[in-house]
């Protein structure tokens, strides 16, 4: 079957588009961390990558962007628990995922959130 010159334009499109389009993030704490949040955070510096970094950090994106980002206050403590969280970039500077901090007595444990 051969596609018109329309239907791979729109194709293209709409792959492109897809990649445009992000989404908010389930966190495992039940906290949901909103684009809006993501945006609003862009003032924060931008680290290059985790060279020098505490957290034991998977080698996925070990090398990429990222910078801590605001959230709501409700996610900020859960329970007798404190968190952090922290976007991570592609170079193309869209959103590779987000990360929650968790800071347990002596130690800090980065866990990816899904996007929902």
């Amino acid at each position: 079957m051969q596609l018109s010159p329309l239907s791979v334009c729109l194709v293209t499109w709409l792959i492109s588009l897809a990649s445009v389009v992000q989404c908010d993030w389930q966190c495992h704490n039940d906290c949901v961390i909103e684009m809006k949040h993501i945006r609003r955070s862009a003032g924060e510096t931008l680290h290059p990558n985790r060279d020098n970094c505490r957290l034991g950090v998977p080698e996925l994106i070990k090398n990429l962007p990222w910078r801590d980002i605001e959230a709501p206050d409700e996610c900020l403590i859960v329970g007798d628990k404190h968190y952090s969280y922290q976007a991570v970039y592609r170079l193309d500077k869209s959103v590779h995922s987000v990360w929650v901090v968790d800071y347990i007595p002596d130690n800090y444990q980065i866990k990816r959130c899904g996007q929902v």
